[in-house]
């Protein structure tokens, strides 16, 4: 069973290289939906459109994949 806390652990690993501060510990992360195994993480607008975008995108499927029983994971941007 995959939990928010791990999902939320493993996120604080994810790096804002431009200010050496987690995500998490950013702000950034705005959600952390799981659905069986299906993972969505929703990110603040603030990077959407960006060249972070596809680092933070690439960087936190890279992570979460070597999770057990994960099939499927979405990072998207929310509209604000």
């Amino acid at each position: 069973m995959i939990l928010q806390d791990d999902i939320k652990t493993i996120l604080k690993e994810v790096v804002n290289p431009e200010l050496n501060v987690s995500i998490v510990d950013e702000g950034i992360v705005r959600e952390i939906n799981i659905d069986e195994a299906k993972v969505s993480i929703i990110l603040s607008h603030r990077y959407a459109g960006t060249p972070l975008a596809e680092y933070f995108t690439s960087i936190i499927t890279q992570k979460l994949e070597v999770l057990p029983g994960i099939d499927s994971i979405t990072v998207e941007f929310a509209e604000e």
